[in-house]
This record gives structure tokens, C-alpha cells and sequence, in this order.
């Protein structure tokens, strides 16, 4: 029987990625996100051919349970949700913090009360190590205290602990995956585009001290991650989705720069930004537990976003 997966946010960045991997897999997809109406899918690509010739089902609308209930009209039950909802930036989140809180909080909870009625969907949930706080502990394991310093980390935990009472109170099976820094061709946002964008100049200027310590995980390997812990046979499970590795932001900085052929001076203006802890590297016993190893290297991987952000920028 050919599984049905409801990927809510599939028009995003990860869920792009995720999407396209679920249907290699001849899965039959439903795609829940409101910016299919301003940026859908282009003609060529999987999802587009998928949706004309039945595969998939997109729907641009936020999660409702009148979009639910269309989903499940058009293509049936579902075996699995995958929930990437909400703004996936601590500086978006903060900026507006009552969006932030209905994409990603209220989301759920409509999402769970859906379920409740019937549906036997496992939910895959896209959380993030901003749930951990300070990340004092490296690596971070999944049973450190939840204990989030920005509005972005309090509204992933908030989702969390949603889905960890309808499971007690009701057995709906679920996953959460804390990933940590997700990057890769698609991203035009946080660190990696701000850089490669000030890379591009005389000078380029960033927070911090460049010391700060990230684990940085591409996204073909994440959504590997993703379909990977939907699949485990456990009710309940919480995972990191990281490599374990620590490596500096300077680091990461000067790698791109050497990929772009980049002249520019980097400097560093030693102010942090609210929210962001000095280091957040994971350890990551559970994902290899599942059977998962990141298989592109921090360098390749690097290297592959400048091309892309070069090709997109000439």
C-alpha cells in the first residue's frame, strides 16, 4: 500500500527538500502551506510534475481543520504528518512574535485536535535545539532540560510539550527532531546567506566573536533524518538532528570565502545577538541508534552552497 504523508510548510526550505524526497520514495503527498500562492512550485520541478499527474496534492492554506478535512477528501487518510510549520528564524520569531506563535504553536494544536478525531497519522515534528537554552552542555543530549532563551525556542517547546500530553492523554504517536543548524542550496536566510552576501563586498562585518560553536547538517542529510525517525516503530521519540561536530563560526566564514574567491575583510564586532548561546553541538547517540549517518561533509557541503548562491546572484 502506497503511504500518504501530509507535509505541512512543504513549500519552505527544508519541506522543498523533504517533499522531493518522500515522492522519489513513491509516496503520495499532500502539501500544506500558505506561500503556494505567491511562490509555487516551478514547472519543471518534482513536486510541480507530481501535482499534475496526481502524486501530490498542494493546498495553499495555513493548517486549518477545513484544510485538513480537504486534504483527507483528496487523497485519503494520512500515515504520516510532518509538521515544519512556524517561522524557522529566532530573529523572525521575535519580530513578531503573535505569528510566530499561531504558525507554530496554535498550528499544532490544530493539527493534534484533527488527529484526535480519528486520523491514526504519526506526527513528525521539526523542533530545534533553541529548546536546550544556553547549550552550556556539549554535546547537548535530548534528555538536557528544556529550558529555551528566545521566543523562537519558547514557542518550539511549547509545541513539544503539546505533543508529548496528546500522546499520555490520547496515544497519538509522534516525533520530534531538534535539529541544529540546517543548511544547504535553497537557504536565502540566517547565517550562511548573510554571509556569502557580505562576502561579495570590500568588507564584511558579523556578530559575535567568530568563536561561537555550531553543528551544521545539510538538508538532503536532515529530511534522510526526518522520513528515518517517521518510520521507527517507537510511539514516542525525541532525536537531535545534528553531526555531532562542533565547528567555529569564523571557520565556517572562511570557508565560504575561499569558495567564493572572496577578497573581502572580515571582522567581527564582538556583540552577540539576544537568544543566540555561544555553542549548540549535539550529541547525536539516538540518530545513529536509528541507523543514520550524515553522509556530505561541512566542506563539500560549503562549498556547494557558494556555487548555488553564485548562480543565483550573477
Amino acid at each position: 500500500m502506497t503511504p500518504t504523508a501530509y507535509v505541512i510548510g512543504g513549500n519552505g526550505f527544508v519541506g522543498r527538500h523533504l517533499v522531493d524526497l518522500v515522492l522519489a520514495s513513491e509516496w503520495r503527498v499532500v502539501v500544506i502551506d500558505p506561500s503556494l500562492d505567491t511562490h509555487p512550485p516551478h514547472a519543471g520541478s518534482t513536486t510541480a510534475r507530481s501535482s499534475r499527474d496526481g502524486q501530490a496534492v498542494l493546498l495553499p492554506s495555513t493548517v486549518t481543520v477545513a484544510t485538513l478535512d480537504r486534504a483527507r477528501e483528496e487523497a485519503g487518510e494520512p500515515n504520516h504528518v510532518f509538521h515544519l510549520g512556524g517561522s524557522g528564524s529566532v530573529g523572525a520569531a521575535a519580530d513578531n512574535p503573535a505569528r510566530d506563535f499561531h504558525s507554530t504553536v496554535s498550528s499544532t494544536a490544530t493539527l493534534l485536535g484533527w488527529l484526535a478525531t480519528g486520523p491514526g497519522a504519526r506526527i513528525t515534528y521539526v523542533s530545534s535545539a533553541a529548546v536546550y537554552g544556553d547549550g552550556a552542555v556539549t554535546p547537548l543530549p535530548e534528555s538536557r532540560a528544556v529550558s529555551p532563551m528566545s521566543i523562537y525556542g519558547v514557542h518550539k517547546a511549547s509545541a513539544e510539550q503539546l505533543l508529548q500530553s496528546y500522546h499520555r492523554l490520547l496515544d497519538i504517536r509522534y516525533t520530534v527532531i531538534r535539529f541544529f543548524s540546517i543548511y544547504g542550496p535553497g537557504l536565502r536566510k540566517q547565517l550562511l546567506w548573510d554571509a556569502c552576501q557580505k562576502l561579495g563586498q570590500r568588507s564584511a562585518e558579523f556578530g559575535g566573536d567568530g568563536s561561537e560553536l555550531r553543528d551544521w547538517l545539510h538538508v538532503q542529510d536532515a529530511v534522510r533524518l526526518m522520513v528515518m525517525a517517521a518510520l521507527c516503530e517507537r510511539d514516542e521519540l525525541v532525536v537531535n538532528g545534528a553531526t555531532g561536530k562542533a565547528t567555529r563560526i569564523d571557520a565556517v566564514i572562511d570557508q565560504l570565502r575561499g569558495s567564493m574567491g572572496s577578497t573581502a575583510d572580515v571582522r567581527f564586532s564582538g556583540r552577540g545577538r539576544a537568544g543566540d548561546p555561544h555553542a549548540l553541538v549535539a550529541d547525536v547517540g539516538r540518530a545513529r541508534a536509528l541507523g543514520f549517518e550524515p553522509r556530505i561533509a561541512l566542506e563539500d557541503g560549503l562549498a556547494d552552497y557558494a556555487r548555488w548562491f553564485v548562480e543565483q546572484t550573477c
